[in-house]
């Protein structure tokens, strides 16, 4: 039987699930104990040799933390060839979504703003997807995103017929057209909608008379669904501009993915939510041909959407891979892919809701007796100084040390260098909460630019010789990140907020010891 096979290396435990085109199984590394998932495609025609083979070869150029990754390829004699890849033990968003109905507005972020990320990627390769679907979307057993199914994906411009899911169908696709990178963005911005409001966009039994319903742009209200489901006006803005049934009105997967990541905060997707043991969920995508649907119904393809395992509640990193690296010459020819990928995976997990965490208070007050920083190495950059020689008696005095601290911080953020800090505040509690935000906004060898604060309506409400309170409107101006050279969007700035804040003097240099968002 089928079922009864061996590979060498690998110790194959259950199977995963099984369609028309092969099987997904449960193995593990025999000298590492390292779980994997073998997808065996059957070599049955010269078709699915094609799909198989081109799978195979865009999985082997490509590497993104959000994409399925390929170890390796095997081959069983002609009869099939086996893809060696991650292990989505956390199960597909299409399973999540039968079990739970919807997700929260900072699960969805979370799962599906990566997802944008790994298409930006995909795109500047060259690579069209084209079935981004729910059922294409898998959680590692640490609930990373990843997009799967790259078996259905073309280089642009590719002309051969069309496999999609009706569910999320781009319209220009359903009325004839090849996918294009918009077309990724539409299917991007559909699973969207089905996970913020529990429907897919396009719904029906029949295949033909979806495509049919898409091609017409019969659409059901979507700005619509997003207000009865009480999505913040932010996301949902995002989510409609994908929808848009022009494509050069939809925007790039990148800002898709940069747009979703700062509309709201993202949270842990809850992957054990309504988890049972039923058989696995099954995913169907039909072919369709480069023409205008609705010539008959075309046949379903279905295979197998696994969960396995009872995944922790956690958001995180892929593990570093247990395979060896690629050949060097395969490193070098795909090194400049790697790294705008890599890039534009940085910028969306680096800006966490960056326009609320960029102010000084954190949403609770800084005790002003906090443990006093040690004084400023020589060794550090030069920065703004902020000393004045007496305590300052006007909002225009006031307003001058603010921005010298202001400036020195925004020194801090676009060198990525936190020993700056020091310069800024006076309590080592402060410098903490400022260089953990940094560290986790700026990832390693990127920079943000631009940052820096408006203080207005300052008012002094205490005054000694050595320290001063006020209150002071305070804005966030945008700023910008860029990684290896590359810049992303700039990155919304914020309104302004009301903030109290305490001043001291520590060896004739005013700085922060205490601050608190709204008034005291």
């Amino acid at each position: 039987m089928r079922s009864e096979w061996r590979l060498p290396g690998y110790r194959i435990e259950q199977s995963l699930g099984a369609g028309s085109s092969g099987d997904v199984w449960r193995a593990r590394v025999v000298s590492t104990g390292v779980p994997v998932a073998l997808k065996r495609i059957w070599l049955s025609d010269a078709a699915q040799r094609k799909s198989a083979l081109s799978e195979a070869a865009m999985l082997s150029t490509l590497d993104h933390p959000h994409l399925m990754k390929l170890h390796e390829v095997r081959h069983l004699d002609d009869e099939a060839i086996v893809l060696v890849l991650d292990l989505a033990a956390g199960g597909s968003l299409a399973a999540l979504l039968a079990r739970r109905g919807r997700l929260t507005v900072g699960e969805t972020i979370a799962a599906i703003a990566p997802i944008g990320a790994a298409l930006a990627y995909a795109h500047q390769s060259g690579i069209v997807h084209g079935d981004v679907s729910s059922a294409n979307i898998l959680f590692t057993d640490i609930g990373l995103p990843l997009l799967a199914d790259l078996g259905v994906a073309r280089l642009r411009g590719d002309s051969t017929s069309v496999r999609t899911t009706p569910a999320y169908v781009d319209p220009v696709v359903a009325a004839g057209s090849l996918p294009m990178p918009a077309s990724d963005v539409f299917m991007l911005g559909a699973v969207a909608l089905h996970a913020l409001t529990g429907t897919p966009a396009w719904c029906g039994t029949d295949p033909a008379q979806v495509f049919d319903a898409a091609a017409l742009d019969e659409r059901p209200d979507f700005a619509g669904r997003l207000s009865s489901a009480g999505i913040p006006e932010p996301v949902a803005e995002v989510v409609r501009r994908a929808l848009r049934i022009d494509p050069a009105q939809r925007g790039t997967a990148a800002d898709f993915a940069l747009e979703l990541r700062t509309a709201a905060r993202p949270v842990a997707v809850e992957l054990a939510a309504g988890r049972v043991r039923p058989a696995p969920l099954v995913r169907e995508s039909w072919p369709l041909q480069s023409v205008p649907a609705g010539e008959g119904t075309p046949p379903g393809a279905a295979s197998e959407v696994p969960f396995v395992g009872e995944p922790p509640l956690t958001y995180g990193v892929r593990a570093p891979s247990p395979f060896a690296s690629p050949p060097g010459r395969h490193l070098a020819r795909s090194r400049p892919r790697i790294a705008r990928g890599l890039v534009v995976g940085l910028i969306v997990l680096a800006l966490a809701s960056l326009a609320l965490f960029l102010f000084w208070p954190s949403g609770r007050p800084s005790a002003a007796n906090d443990v006093p920083v040690a004084a400023t190495p020589a060794s550090l950059p030069s920065a703004p100084e902020s000393i004045a020689p007496s305590p300052p008696a006007t909002p225009s005095q006031i307003r001058a040390i603010l921005a010298r601290l202001d400036a020195a911080r925004g020194l801090a953020y676009a060198r990525r260098d936190p020993r700056l800090l020091v310069r800024v505040y006076a309590s080592a509690r402060l410098v903490q909460r400022d260089r953990s935000r940094l560290r986790t906004l700026v990832p390693s060898g990127c920079a943000l630019r631009g940052l820096h604060s408006t203080f207005e309506s300052v008012r002094v409400t205490g005054r000694t010789p050595s320290v001063v309170h006020l209150q002071a409107q305070v804005a966030v101006a945008a700023a910008r990140l860029t990684c290896a050279g590359m810049s992303a969007s700039p990155v919304r700035g914020s309104s302004p907020v009301p903030l109290s804040m305490t001043l001291v003097r520590r060896s004739g240099r005013w700085l922060i010891a205490a601050d608190q968002r709204g008034r005291s």
